[in-house]
């Protein structure tokens, strides 16, 4: 949570623990690895929305914007 400044890189609002989760941003089932640079933080809702669908699909769908920083 520290690093994405306890913010959702789905819609960019703060996160609370109880409605945190992590996403993988390149889904798993799409070959993704649960790695450090791979996940990110976001809300429980955003991540079930977003589903497997690659997030800059899913960001031009829904309007989300995309939080561009390191993910390291």
């Amino acid at each position: 949570m520290k690093r994405d400044k306890n913010r959702c890189h789905l819609c960019g609002l703060k996160v609370s623990r109880e409605e945190a989760s992590r996403d993988h941003v390149k889904p798993r089932s799409q070959g993704g690895q649960s790695c450090k640079s791979n996940l990110a933080l976001a809300h429980k809702d955003c991540n079930l929305l977003r589903d497997t669908t690659p997030v800059d699909t899913r960001i031009t769908q829904r309007g989300w914007r995309w939080l561009k920083e390191e993910r390291s």
